[in-house]
């Protein structure tokens, strides 16, 4: 998990840490990787994310808090690698940057926001180092279940090869209904692109209740649940006592991954992914989750089609 040590507003770098943290790369993907509104990881996780490296950052916003940018260099490889916490000679290295903004900010007397639109866009790009280095490029159905089919899977090799991945980012909220998007481009130096986007809303039913948002790090953060809807409420030590927050949840994402072909066994192709799912908040800090997933897949594994759906 992160570890880093942090010193804020210094007064060239802004906000500065060093240690180990997220490679950032779109809202969708900095806001499951703190709040999970949905029980399924995001479908571009694997083809399109490094998650958490070490390396430094530094974090600016302007005077207002209207606009962010985040710049960042790490290592590719994570203290989770084997042996743990070890590197070889040539880590390789991660140069990172995220700009958002929000144009639209809106906060009401309740301290819910009225309105957001937010903006941004990402780019990394990552030289892997040893001349072994390789990557896997796969996506996985079910939350990530290890029972659960890969729909895409491969292996390409990195040797002497760099990747990049640009996307674009996003959102927009007014009270209880908020709805996100993004696009991805992963690059492979001589070896092909990946493609994704993924478009999202929710939808919270209960009255007084919301999401927040971080202008700290650019995405949405904790739901607000009015105390007078929580089901268990800690401060007066009451349980049951009203019927909690209910949400709705939408999402369908789309990936296309024809570079997989290159390593022999590669399942390859395009996936469409649509998922709905149904929130119930106990309070700020506990949730039920319910996720229906259904997977249209159109891919290859040595020249045959696959299993077309899930």
């Amino acid at each position: 998990y992160d570890f880093y040590l942090r010193c804020n507003d210094t007064r060239y770098f802004g906000d500065v840490r060093i240690g180990q943290f997220h490679v950032e790369s779109g809202i969708d993907s900095m806001t499951i990787l703190y709040v999970t509104p949905y029980a399924v990881c995001d479908e571009d996780a694997q083809i399109f994310r490094l998650g958490r490296r070490f390396g430094i950052g530094s974090t600016r916003h302007t005077a207002d808090e209207r606009v962010r940018l985040f710049t960042g260099a790490f290592i590719p490889k994570s203290f989770n690698t084997e042996p743990y916490g070890t590197f070889d000679d040539n880590p390789g290295l991660v140069l990172n940057a995220r700009l958002s903004g929000t144009p639209i900010y809106e906060e009401g007397e309740d301290g819910l926001l009225n309105e957001l639109a937010h903006l941004g866009g990402s780019y990394y790009w990552v030289a892997p180092g040893s001349d072994d280095s390789t990557q896997r490029f796969r996506t996985r159905g079910l939350g990530g279940s290890f029972s659960a089919p890969y729909f895409l899977d491969g292996t390409i090799s990195l040797a002497d090869r760099s990747y990049s991945v640009s996307e674009i980012e996003t959102a927009w909220q007014r009270k209880g209904f908020a709805a996100t998007a993004d696009a991805f481009l992963k690059s492979v130096e001589d070896g092909g692109n990946a493609y994704g986007a993924t478009v999202g809303s929710r939808w919270m039913l209960t009255p007084g209740c919301a999401w927040g948002y971080s202008k700290d790090m650019g995405r949405f953060s904790s739901p607000k649940i009015a105390e007078d809807a929580r089901f268990v409420n800690t401060k007066d030590r009451v349980v049951a006592g009203n019927w909690g927050a209910w949400e709705l949840l939408g999402k369908w994402s789309w990936t296309e991954a024809n570079s997989l072909r290159e390593s022999a066994g590669a399942t390859y192709g395009t996936v469409n992914r649509l998922t709905t799912g149904f929130n119930w908040y106990w309070n700020e800090k506990t949730m039920w989750t319910l996720n229906w997933e259904r997977a249209f897949i159109d891919a290859q594994r040595g020249g045959e089609a696959v299993d077309a759906t899930h």
